[in-house]
């Protein structure tokens, strides 16, 4: 039989058997349809999912303290002071490590701009935004000579933004943490929550040693933030880290 025989008989079918022809044809879209909406659920998850990990950091490697001993009683893991900004000079000399950042967290009410808000306040190194893959929306990030100088400077989240500074610009303006006066240089980027639900944007960032000199007084760090050159080198990095320190 001829093509155009053919399908002049497969026409005839389907004309005379509409009901069974319209039931197949829903069947087929509905199935195709359940396939497409299924694949992307699922690739959908896996990027959301993928970019919540990279939200957190670049090769990323947390070095904390581990505990001590009170009256018999162990405090659990951070509680020691043994860390040291020299530990994190050391840790960035090491073959693998693209960046280190020391890292002082507080958290403690801060007041500006006539508002109040109480948040985390983060020492950390320039090498911050890199080791977090961080865009600056507006202003700059602090620089060596700002840590160096244990400047009174600092770099909003969003969320601190939106708070403190609900419609205006914060640049230039001042922001009083533990009535220390910071001025505010930048503004970082919308970052939203982390894997673990935290809102990453309620956040002032400060030079490390402006957080050690003028808030807590202390000469240890909470942790160290190691980047390593490579999604391959994280294991060697841990490695390495381990019998230097």
């Amino acid at each position: 039989m001829s093509l155009r025989t053919l399908v002049s008989v497969a026409w005839r079918a389907l004309v005379r058997n509409r009901v069974r022809s319209l039931l197949t044809m829903l069947g087929v879209i509905i199935g195709v349809a359940a396939v497409v909406i299924t694949v992307a659920i699922g690739a959908g998850a896996r990027a959301s999912i993928a970019a919540q990990i990279n939200g957190i950091g670049s090769n990323l490697v947390i070095v904390i303290p581990g505990n001590v001993t009170l009256n018999g009683v162990r405090t659990g893991t951070g509680a020691a002071s043994t860390l040291t900004p020299d530990d994190g000079l050391a840790i960035a000399k090491l073959p693998h490590v693209a960046a280190v950042s020391p890292s002082v967290v507080v958290r403690t009410q801060v007041v500006a701009n006539g508002n109040n808000w109480f948040t985390s306040v983060a020492g950390v190194a320039p090498t911050f935004t890199y080791i977090r893959e961080w865009d600056m929306a507006s202003g700059t990030f602090f620089n060596d000579a700002d840590v160096a100088g244990s400047a009174k400077v600092c770099v909003l989240g969003q969320t601190v933004v939106d708070n403190l500074f609900p419609g205006t610009s914060p640049l230039g303006k001042t922001v009083l943490v533990r009535n220390v006066p910071f001025t505010v240089v930048g503004v970082l980027s919308a970052k939203g929550q982390s894997a673990a639900g935290q809102d990453q944007d309620d956040a002032i960032v400060i030079p490390y040693t402006s957080a050690m000199q003028r808030l807590t007084g202390n000469t240890f760090v909470n942790g160290i933030a190691a980047s390593a050159d490579d999604v391959s080198s994280i294991v060697p990095v841990e490695n390495e880290i381990t019998p230097l320190l």
